[in-house]
């Protein structure tokens, strides 16, 4: 089981790399396919990795991974379902930083679960992990005010090409 765990902290550290490119280049606007893709992909495998480890019962890693895939699913059908026109924009900017969040509550987790001295003081000082969690929690909110608010939808006829979409760049 180690080396699920092991997996999920790598891939999910990938994950937030490639998610905070993201991020960039949404406040941008100027969203690249490439990142976008990366960042969704080594989610997923970050998530799979979270989830495959057999349990009687959902670990909270587990259900953070769950969270993390059905996030994922809007975003992606946010982009290329609903083409990000309208609230879409909003709800796919709002998704990918939650998702970005989830990610690194899962890596914060594995670390915790996984390494001894770690464990140790989580459980003695369990009120310092918690704390630890409200204030990822708490700067992950705001940073997802910032890019929902970043991102506003336009009135019609704002854009040219009328998809009312973020800029997306193939590179």
């Amino acid at each position: 089981m180690k080396i699920f765990a092991w997996m999920n902290a790598g891939f999910g550290l990938l994950a937030i790399g490639f998610g905070a490119i993201v991020l960039r280049g949404i406040l941008k606007r100027s969203l690249s396919r490439k990142w976008l893709v990366k960042f969704l992909r080594w989610s997923l495998l970050a998530s799979v990795a979270g989830l495959l480890p057999p349990v009687r019962h959902l670990a909270p890693i587990q259900q953070v991974c769950m969270l993390s895939v059905y996030c994922a699913g809007g975003a992606i059908l946010a982009w290329l379902h609903f083409r990000l026109v309208g609230i879409w924009r909003q709800v796919f900017t709002f998704l990918i930083t939650t998702v970005l969040y989830l990610n690194a509550v899962s890596v914060s987790i594995g670390i915790f679960n996984h390494f001894p001295l770690l464990t140790a003081a989580s459980i003695a000082f369990s009120p310092c992990f918690e704390i630890t969690q409200a204030c990822l929690a708490v700067a992950f909110a705001a940073l997802s005010i910032l890019v929902v608010r970043s991102c506003h939808t336009d009135r019609p006829g704002y854009h040219k090409s009328g998809t009312g979409s973020l800029p997306c760049r193939q590179a």
